[in-house]
């Protein structure tokens, strides 16, 4: 198996969780994480039920491997994890790629670009 392909045989096991803000960064970060679900690279779960402190989900995602996707530098799905005891995720803020909040299109280019590097992690 290559570093960047994953055992999907339960793809309870590789999740990702994203911002969905107003801003253009979070309309891109939900966009990953949707996709990166509906490929079967992750399943997305609702950020919004660790944050209401689902026990069931929270300790699933101790167990997992977890992708964190944040627009911006208020990291809220990584304070969100943080906030539940969830330490050990793996995290990708789009503006560390460069890309400004409210300067960036949400088009296939952009959604593409990021999606490459969103799988590999």
């Amino acid at each position: 198996m290559e570093s960047n392909e994953k055992c999907l045989c339960n793809t309870g096991s590789f999740n990702v969780v994203c911002c969905s803000g107003a801003s253009d960064l979070g309309h891109l970060s939900d966009i990953i994480a949707r996709k990166l679900s509906s490929n079967k690279v992750r399943r997305m779960n609702c950020l919004a039920v660790i944050a209401n402190g689902n026990t069931s989900l929270i300790e699933t995602y101790k167990q997992a491997n977890v992708l964190a996707i944040d627009g911006c530098s208020g990291d809220c799905s990584k304070k969100i994890l943080e906030r539940a005891r969830i330490t050990d995720f793996n995290h990708l803020r789009l503006s560390d790629l460069n890309y400004k909040k409210g300067e960036t299109p949400t088009n296939e280019e952009e959604i593409d670009s990021i999606y490459e590097i969103a799988k590999n992690i």
